[in-house]
């Protein structure tokens, strides 16, 4: 493949789908590939990811604290690729720029699907109107009618999700899953059998779940027989929404200081009500912790209840009450679920990303 590659990102602060394009971007340089990552300047939270240095980064405009100006940005930064990168395959993630993608046509565009975007916007934290969610959801559907672009999906659910909406029968199933850092996240052997730890990952969307974690805390910590020494929530999000007295709060800088965390906890539990792949339970997995997580859709492309985790319905807070008191009280049943876990995780890098990816790539073009 000789073209360059551009990914498309609405900020390089955290999250999921931009840590897709930072670590593919990563592999791709290091195999002699030209990868940039351009971006609007509408955020100044920092950047946690590891960025390989040959890694190219451009941020369009300037700092804009408006959601207007912001999307301004957006537009910007794509006309800017339209006119500046016409030699390069784009790509385009956030489920905004991908409406306004029809900006780029007469590019090599591919629309890497990392959620379900009909429905990302349903717990209106974000548009928190609901004319506006409904305006979104008519121009998603738009969108998914665009002839001119490739599709990537990152799990089998995503692509389900987005036939359902779309019901376009002339899309392939091109999948490329995210991988995990495997010489970061791995297990450490320093978890301590004379106490039990559970570490969560919390963001402040409600439909991430945080707040059925805290109610079956509320009722579980009655019982003085479930004891616990630590709860980690590892969080840079605002979070003063929730009482978390009971916790430790984790504001990570780096994957490092994540992986100490999970090597720490014995539990790690994800209350999202659906996720596009899911790669924090799968990195824990990869660090030795046992599992609890829902049926979020993409998680089930490793999740396997009962043998390398245990899994409950999105919502269902008695059912979540009921996994983690079996492991609290179940230490082979942890040891068990871990060990599967542990065999798992190592299916999963992003080197066999990169390489599923180029494979996309090279099938459309090449």
């Amino acid at each position: 493949m000789e073209k360059g590659i551009v990914f498309l990102t609405p900020s390089l602060k955290i999250g999921g789908g931009n840590r897709v394009f930072v670590e593919l971007a990563n592999e791709l340089v290091r195999d002699g590939y030209d990868a940039e990552i351009i971006y609007p300047n509408n955020s100044k939270e920092a950047s946690t990811f590891n960025l390989n240095k040959d890694v190219k980064t451009l941020k369009i405009s300037n700092f804009k604290d408006n959601k207007l100006k912001k999307l301004f940005n957006l537009l910007q930064t794509l006309w800017f690729v339209k006119n500046n990168r016409k030699d390069k395959i784009v790509i385009v993630s956030d489920p905004i720029m991908a409406i306004f993608s029809f900006l780029l046509k007469g590019l090599d565009v591919h629309r890497f699907m990392q959620a379900d975007d009909y429905i990302i916007f349903d717990d209106l934290f974000l548009l928190k109107n609901k004319f506006v969610l409904h305006i979104y959801k008519k121009f998603t559907k738009i969108s998914y009618g665009y002839r001119f672009v490739n599709y990537v999906f990152n799990s089998k659910f995503v692509c389900d999700s987005f036939i359902k909406i779309s019901k376009r029968k002339d899309v392939n199933f091109n999948l490329v899953h995210p991988g995990i850092n495997l010489s970061i996240f791995f297990n450490k052997n320093i978890r301590k059998d004379d106490e039990l730890n559970i570490c969560l990952v919390a963001r402040k969307h409600p439909w991430k779940g945080f707040a059925d974690f805290i109610k079956v805390w509320a009722e579980l910590k009655k019982d003085k027989s479930n004891k616990i020494n630590n709860i980690y929530i590892i969080s840079n999000d605002d979070l003063s929404g929730f009482d978390i007295s009971d916790y430790t709060l984790i504001k990570s800088s780096n994957d490092n200081e994540i992986a100490e965390i999970y090597n720490k906890s014995h539990i790690f539990i994800s209350t999202s009500w659906w996720e596009g792949f899911g790669l924090p339970p799968l990195e824990a997995m990869a660090c030795g912790c046992a599992v609890i997580l829902t049926n979020a859709g993409g998680v089930n492309e490793y999740a396997a209840p009962n043998i390398n985790c245990l899994m409950y319905e999105p919502r269902k807070t008695s059912e979540l009450k009921e996994k983690l008191m079996l492991l609290i009280h179940n230490k082979e049943l942890r040891t068990h679920l871990f060990l599967n876990a542990l065999e798992t995780a190592k299916s999963f890098s992003w080197a066999k990303s990169k390489n599923e990816f180029l494979k996309v790539l090279n099938t459309n073009h090449f």
